[in-house]
């Protein structure tokens, strides 16, 4: 048994009805996240995703997730959250994509984005980042199987540069 420390007070002798109402949003809250946290507890192995988090904002998520990245190369995960943003913007058309509409076929078209929009290392680079959090999305619960696992961009040779000798 854990006990976590919400941050949310419960004063049970209100005297004002806006004391009241306060006392009852923070009861709901503290009631919504023991019942989500039980639910994740509940489905954890069972290859079945919380109910709650079918209904998250990928788009969001994606965005909690660049603001904790703590790691030098944030500058990728930054352009590759901008990237997928106008990604489902100009070909999906919306703003809110569910986890569940995160498909391989959806990681697929993406990628296709990535390879089209861009060139040399940068389609590689995006793409690793974005199957790290497809990878850390998977772990937490919100999809039951790594919908980016399968998929890999192709890395290019690079360029062959012609190096002059001495004699030259």
């Amino acid at each position: 048994r854990n006990i976590e420390y919400l941050g949310i007070s419960l004063i049970e002798d209100t005297k004002t009805p806006i004391q009241r109402i306060e006392y009852n949003n923070n009861l709901l809250l503290a009631e919504n996240i023991r019942r989500n946290r039980e639910e994740i507890k509940q489905t954890k192995g069972t290859g079945i995703a919380a109910t709650y988090l079918k209904k998250i904002n990928f788009l969001d998520y994606f965005e909690s997730y660049l603001n904790n990245y703590q790691n030098k190369d944030i500058r990728l995960v930054r352009a590759c959250f901008t990237h997928f943003k106008e990604f489902t913007q100009t070909r999906i058309h919306t703003n809110y994509i569910k986890p569940v509409e995160i498909t391989p076929e959806f990681v697929e078209k993406f990628k296709e984005y990535l390879e089209e929009n861009l060139n040399g290392d940068t389609p590689y680079n995006y793409f690793t980042k974005f199957k790290a959090l497809c990878k850390k999305a998977t772990k937490e619960g919100m999809f039951t199987v790594n919908p980016s696992d399968e998929l890999v961009v192709s890395r290019p040779e690079g360029l062959k540069k012609e190096i002059l000798t001495f004699d030259e």
